[in-house]
């Protein structure tokens, strides 16, 4: 059973809400991460990425933005935030599977994982775009 870091945080900069998030989370745990923010800090979200994986040493991450966010004991709404997460998984248990955006994309994709007998999606997607079920279906 994989085990989880995680940190959440508020704060007007970036750079020091990720460095309070990291301090939760430490470093040199973990192969796949999943951080959150507010749709505050969505034009830093490509920098808040490459902070975490430098400050953690996990390169494999997924995650979304929106209006808020939803941490133990703590919704962030309307303000500067991130919540994020480090699982330590089998590496081969799982598949980050980005840009799916047709039939033909999920088709071309390698979606089965090598390890174990099922399989668990975590989907985050854009839910005006009128594919997402077809997408999830395939």
């Amino acid at each position: 059973m994989p085990s989880f870091r995680f940190g959440h945080a508020t704060g007007a900069d970036w750079r020091r809400t990720a460095a309070k998030c990291l301090e939760q989370i430490g470093s040199g745990f973990g192969s796949l991460g999943f951080v959150y923010a507010t749709d505050v800090l969505a034009d830093d979200f490509g920098s808040i990425l490459e902070m975490l994986k430098r400050g953690t040493g996990v390169a494999n991450w997924v995650g979304t933005v929106g209006t808020g966010v939803l941490a133990t004991g703590r919704e962030y709404m309307d303000q500067p935030a991130m919540a994020v997460m480090v699982g330590d998984f089998d590496p081969a248990s799982f598949r980050i599977l980005s840009s799916m955006r047709s039939a033909a994309d999920i088709a071309q994709a390698s979606v089965r994982c090598e390890s174990g007998e099922g399989n668990f999606p975590v989907v985050h997607a854009d839910p005006p775009d009128a594919e997402v079920g077809a997408l999830i279906n395939g």
